[in-house]
C-alpha cells in the first residue's frame, strides 16, 4: 500500500517536478515502486532506489550512503523501513 501523501506528491510532480529516490525496503521493494509509480504518473522522475540489507539500525547506512543519493540530484529521498528495523534503535 502506498501512502496517500506519496501518491499526492507524486501526482503533483509527475513532468517537470521533483527528483524522487527511493530508500528501503525489501529486496527490490523500491524498484519495483519506482517501475510501478513511473506507469501510473507518467513523467514522473524517480532518479534511484537503494534497499540495504536487514541490519541493525546503525549499519542502515554506509558513510557513502548520503554521498550516493545526493549524486542522482534527487530534491526528495522516501524512506521505507519495516517496523523491526525501525524499533531496534529504541531498545
Amino acid at each position: 500500500m502506498v501512502p496517500t501523501f506519496m501518491l499526492a506528491e507524486f501526482q503533483r510532480s509527475s513532468g517537470p517536478g521533483h527528483r524522487h529516490f527511493l530508500y528501503g525496503g525489501g529486496p527490490n521493494v523500491s524498484a519495483r515502486l519506482a517501475v510501478k509509480m513511473r506507469e501510473r504518473f507518467p513523467g514522473l522522475s524517480v532518479v534511484g532506489t537503494h534497499e540495504p540489507p536487514f541490519a541493525p539500525l546503525d549499519q542502515l547506512a554506509s558513510p557513502e550512503t548520503p554521498s550516493a543519493i545526493n549524486a542522482t540530484g534527487a530534491d526528495v529521498v522516501w524512506v521505507g523501513i519495516s517496523s523491526p528495523k525501525q524499533s531496534d534503535g529504541w531498545r
